[in-house]
């Protein structure tokens, strides 16, 4: 399992999340992940504020130096909207495109996603006190989690970003064994999107045996400062040496 910090960027510079405190945070979205990949990041996962209807962002020149100059795997995410909109990213060699509500509202636009990209997509699932809760959705959804993970399968999605928390926002015991009993469902790569407190929270998840768990994006926690990217992602390595040498997603 990997650790994939997360950048925020609107008009060409990163993003500030409120109570951000970390040093490693800088509105040079380049600097900033300059300073990720120093920490030892393989990949980060870039939300985008301004993707358009159709055609380039804004942010595609910062984007396109980041992955070109430092190397890095970047999972892309935002609002998309049309094909021609991911394919402006994936077009970039980019790892991986992130779709969240479109994925429901659309299935057509998946399909074809899918069929332009097989390996380029991946869909957002969040699970919040045990209900499905899909963005600029107002009611959570009345299917499961596997109800939807099938339906996208099934779509050939092969990628899932997976966060499953309590109501106060961050993962209970519950919610570990919610993770595990997904990955054991759905035979997928899973990244892990939920919300941690501190290193315990990425110590159970690497210890969890949860097969195809393959990454864990860091927000509100890196941000804060409530853990340093370098410690946690030695210390994940050291981890997993003991777990048997467990693959990167850049080595699968």
């Amino acid at each position: 399992m990997i650790l994939i910090p997360q950048i925020f960027l609107r008009g060409k510079k990163a993003v500030a999340l409120e109570k951000t405190v970390a040093p490693i945070f800088d509105e040079d979205a380049f600097l900033m992940a300059s300073r990720m990949k120093d920490a030892g990041a393989e990949a980060i996962y870039i939300v985008d504020l301004n993707i358009p209807h159709v055609g380039a962002s804004e942010n595609t020149s910062v984007i396109q130096k980041i992955h070109d100059d430092l190397g890095l795997n970047i999972f892309i995410g935002g609002g998309f909207r049309s094909v021609r909109s991911i394919e402006s990213y994936l077009s970039m060699d980019l790892k991986m495109a992130v779709l969240e509500t479109v994925a429901y509202q659309q299935p057509a636009l998946l399909k074809d996603a899918l069929a332009s990209f097989p390996d380029g997509i991946a869909v957002s699932l969040n699970v919040r006190a045990g209900r499905v809760t899909i963005p600029g959705w107002t009611v959570a959804a009345n299917k499961t989690t596997i109800d939807y993970a099938d339906q996208f399968g099934e779509a050939g999605v092969k990628t899932f970003f997976y966060s499953d928390v309590g109501n106060d926002g961050f993962m209970g015991s519950e919610n570990f064994t919610n993770i595990l009993n997904f990955c054991k469902r759905v035979h997928k790569s899973v990244i892990c999107t939920s919300e941690i407190k501190g290193s315990p929270d990425i110590e159970k998840l690497v210890t969890l045996g949860a097969p195809g768990l393959d990454g864990l994006v860091l927000t509100r926690s890196l941000y804060e400062g409530k853990i340093d990217l370098k410690a946690s992602i030695d210390f994940v390595a050291d981890l997993s040496m003991d777990r048997g040498n467990e693959p990167t997603l850049t080595e699968m």
